[in-house]
């Protein structure tokens, strides 16, 4: 059975953005539903490790997860959030105020339009979040993916399919 984008939205519907957050480069996080306290264990120091790194990876991360985390990452996006807006394009610190603005904001609708490939998510106070295939990515290379704080992730593949997959090694 095949799972539509907005089917796997349903469970995000009514819930709350929070800690929306840039990562890298276009790539950024966007929590939803309750938060969980995560705790990392210090990771193993291998050699040639630049020092920066080293510190890092010997201490202890504290961070909060939703019930489910929406990464965008090889896909092109643009948010709109009032007068306040950003995209795949944008800097930075270009992107820091319409993340926050979209940061309480409750998830009312999700649209996929399988011609274009573009999946549009609408918020409560009027933020909307398009999603579109970046055509330079490999055509099995997922372009967003939502995962639950239990480890089923889901992911949107430039094809338009949805890989579906449970656990630790994913």
């Amino acid at each position: 059975m095949k799972t539509s984008v907005e089917e796997l939205f349903d469970v995000l519907l009514d819930q709350p953005a929070w800690a929306v957050r840039h990562t890298h480069g276009s790539c950024f996080f966007m929590e939803f539903g309750n938060p969980h306290r995560v705790v990392r264990e210090p990771l193993p120091v291998r050699d040639g490790i630049p020092p920066e790194q080293i510190a890092q990876r010997r201490r202890r991360r504290i961070f909060f997860r939703g019930d489910w985390s929406l990464l965008i990452y090889a896909c092109n996006w643009s948010l709109q959030a009032w007068e306040l807006s950003a995209s795949s394009d944008s800097t930075p610190s270009e992107m820091a105020m319409p993340f926050e603005a979209v940061d309480g904001q409750y998830l009312t609708t999700v649209h996929y339009d399988a011609l274009t490939k573009t999946t549009t998510l609408m918020f409560d106070l009027g933020a909307q979040l398009r999603l579109w295939p970046n055509e330079d990515v490999d055509d099995h290379e997922p372009q967003w993916s939502l995962c639950s704080i239990d480890k089923a992730y889901s992911s949107f593949i430039l094809s338009g399919d949805i890989d579906i997959a449970a656990g630790d090694d994913v």
